[in-house]
């Protein structure tokens, strides 16, 4: 029942979202600035750099790319890439990117955004450095969508959401987490979506005994992973007041040792009871 209510809420949020959408400029990535994919050289936008009142997509596809890095500081009403044309990477090695609630968006950011038309070979957001805010981030939306995180923040304001709209298009969405940090206050894992940590932590504020009995169920279920299924993942909910920590941890392969000698020493002891 509560993760039925998590996704009711999501739904109500995102219709009020498209609706504030309607004022908002929407500025399309071109590409025209050749080798410097900086989001912020203008020659990469049909109409100048993006601001928080603008609806900012790279609609190009073919594998077309975008630089954040220390030196740029990004904002946008509304991001979406990997938009119906195919697929785009997003590559943020430093700086910040804000996703702004503003009368002209809803702070959305959306990996692989199809628009009801699937882009099958899939959109990767890259994070390795930097601070990225948002309302809502949405890893697989009408096509295959990945974060790939190996260091660097993200800070929702409302939740995680990966793989939505899957079922009615097809396609996948998935959560790398090797390094960094995803705080959030809601996570919503549907079918077609997988979230693997290795080195990284999820933090859910705020709601700490609702999470920890959802995580549990996503865990349980097979959608969050720990080093690709070999490792542990970890609920921590006494750590910090207020909060759930979710992270993984793998067996030190002496620990390894020692249990398979158990095993072995268990086996040898019912085959001389028998």
């Amino acid at each position: 029942m509560m993760r039925i209510t998590f996704v009711f809420l999501m739904q109500s949020f995102l219709v009020l979202g498209i609706a504030t959408n309607a004022s908002a400029a929407t500025i399309l990535w071109t590409g025209g600035g050749g080798t410097d994919t900086l989001w912020s050289n203008p020659s990469n936008w049909d109409a100048g750099v993006p601001t928080a009142a603008d609806f900012a997509r790279n609609p190009l596809g073919g594998g077309s790319a975008m630089l954040i890095d220390g030196t740029v500081a990004a904002v946008a009403g509304d991001l979406d890439f990997g938009v119906e044309a195919g697929p785009t990477t997003l590559n943020m090695t430093g700086g910040n990117l804000d996703v702004v609630q503003t009368d002209g968006g809803s702070g959305n950011l959306k990996i692989a955004f199809g628009g009801g038309t699937l882009d099958p070979n899939g959109s990767v957001m890259n994070l390795s450095g930097g601070a990225v805010t948002a309302t809502i981030l949405t890893a697989g939306n009408f096509g295959d969508g990945t974060l790939n995180m190996t260091g660097g923040t993200v800070d929702l304001s409302f939740a995680l959401v990966v793989a939505e709209n899957i079922a009615a298009a097809g396609g996948s969405g998935k959560v790398q987490l090797d390094g960094g940090t995803i705080t959030m206050n809601i996570l919503i894992l549907k079918n077609g979506g997988l979230i693997d940590i290795t080195d990284g932590t999820l933090q859910f504020n705020g709601v700490a005994a609702s999470a920890a009995g959802n995580i549990t169920d996503l865990i349980s279920g097979g959608f969050v992973t720990g080093f690709g299924g070999a490792g542990t993942v970890v609920v921590d909910t006494t750590t910090t007041p207020g909060s759930t920590i979710v992270t993984a941890v793998i067996p030190e392969p002496g620990s390894m040792m020692l249990l398979s000698l158990g095993l072995v020493g268990l086996l040898l002891c019912r085959t001389r009871v028998r």
